[in-house]
């Protein structure tokens, strides 16, 4: 089962597309490749991940 991400950003344009997610979320995905530590406004420590994955995006 994929990841839901709300916001994806950038995808490529392959038939099954991989994507970049904008989501900040308490951890990323177990299949993320890439993920990195984001600091908030509200000071809460937050991650992205930052690699192309397969999501279900909800902004298609």
């Amino acid at each position: 089962e994929r990841p839901l991400c709300n916001e994806c950003f950038i995808c490529d344009r392959s038939g099954d597309p991989r994507c970049l997610c904008e989501d900040h979320v308490p951890q990323c995905h177990e299949g993320c490749h890439q993920c990195e530590k984001v600091d908030t406004r509200s000071g809460t420590t937050m991650y992205q991940c930052r690699s192309f994955e397969y999501y279900d995006c909800a902004n298609e």
